[in-house]
């Protein structure tokens, strides 16, 4: 997946349209089996207006890439681990039961964040139209990038939200109940935006996914659509 942009998210409220279009369009194929993809997401608002949601590029293989093998990052720096389920119960994390995949938080600076993550089981019937299959679990990408929010909500106070990617690739599948390492250096940040490098890695080092310069948006106003209050709104 490269170039991939938020253009307008998608909100679940009375703005949500009727249905929403995943355009394709193929722009190369090579005799080994890779294909190239422009996607765009899109949809009529009550007006009839074409409003775009987001947009990527992507490459299918027919086989996926052998997984490196990384050193992994070093021991635990924090004077004691910061657990998960503390996180979402705070409000560091807002996500629901699907998405509470953060076991624990390893690492935690300016320039670095490390993470344990295991996502649970999501029932078949509530995964909808397209459930999760043997090479990929668009579920686990949910989890690794809430590593960007917990970082903001350390340091800037703020929740964000991913807003564009320069660059993801997988090399092997995250299946359900299944412990990772996710390591994020921090390559830049601004009071409204961070910059992170991140890969996801088994406990022994094989790397499962990496994501080259996902940017996050830092808004206090967020707050109001997690469920949380910020700190002006609370005095």
């Amino acid at each position: 997946l490269s170039n991939y942009n938020v253009l307008k998210g998608i909100v679940f409220d009375h703005t949500l349209a009727d249905e929403y279009i995943l355009d394709l369009k193929e722009t190369a194929k090579t005799p080994a089996g890779e294909i190239d993809f422009d996607a765009l997401v899109w949809s009529k608002n009550s007006l009839g207006r074409t409003i775009y949601h987001y947009k990527a590029s992507v490459r299918l293989v027919s086989e996926l890439p052998e997984s490196p093998v990384e050193k992994l990052p070093p021991e635990a720096i924090v004077d004691e681990e910061i657990s998960g389920q503390k996180l979402y119960e705070e409000g560091v994390l807002f996500h629901g039961p699907a998405f509470q995949g953060v076991e624990k938080v390893l690492q935690i600076s300016q320039d670095r964040l490390v993470m344990q993550l295991c996502l649970p089981k999501t029932d078949d019937r509530f995964q909808g139209q397209f459930p999760v299959q043997n090479k990929n679990n668009p579920y686990i990408y949910d989890g690794i990038v809430q590593i960007l929010l917990i970082w903001t909500q350390t340091f800037r106070k703020a929740p964000c939200l991913p807003s564009s990617l320069i660059k993801m690739e997988q090399y092997a599948n995250i299946p359900f109940e299944q412990s990772c390492l996710v390591t994020m250096e921090v390559v830049s940040n601004t009071e409204t935006a961070v910059v992170g490098n991140i890969r996801a890695q088994s406990l022994d080092g094989r790397v499962f996914v990496r994501f080259t310069a996902l940017e996050g948006t830092i808004s206090p106003l967020l707050n109001r659509y997690i469920g949380v209050r910020s700190q002006t709104e609370t005095k």
